[in-house]
């Protein structure tokens, strides 16, 4: 997965340590549905089973969002809060409430709470997937 540590000092990113981008991207397509059998068109762990074949720990609880080929959906805060999300498969472009767009791909890791977003956009032409884990609300 892309990981980006900051330094405070500069202010600038700096590469964590791990794999490149290229590397923890490679398989990543759209070709597998979720929870489809392993396959090398999915995020896999180390262990060689999908990123998301297992359950989440005790506490915490896992969403899978797909935003289809060509369509967006609408952003809302509260469905992201407290929330690690990782785009799985495919690539989207979180809008800006100034219209202007970030791309995410395959691998990439994010924070979608509280962010100045109107929507997730898919302009490809294969599925969007995210997996979203967050902590369990407590009973």
């Amino acid at each position: 997965m892309h990981t980006l540590l900051y330094d405070v000092a500069s202010c600038t990113p700096a590469r964590a340590p791990g794999p490149s981008l290229a590397e923890a991207r490679r398989g990543c397509s759209a070709a597998d549905e979720p929870g489809a059998p392993a396959s090398s068109d999915q995020l896999m762990t180390d262990d060689g089973l999908p990123l998301f074949a297992v359950p989440p720990p005790d506490g915490f609880v896992r969403r899978v969002v797909v935003v289809a080929p060509h369509t967006s959906r609408p952003y809302r805060a509260a469905e992201w809060h407290d929330a690690l999300v990782v785009v799985q498969r495919g690539a989207l472009t979180v809008e800006g409430l100034d219209g202007s767009g970030h791309e995410l791909a395959c691998g990439d890791v994010l924070w979608l709470a509280d962010v100045p977003a109107r929507a997730l956009r898919n302009d490809g032409d294969e599925p969007a997937v995210l997996v979203a884990v967050a902590r369990a609300a407590p009973r």
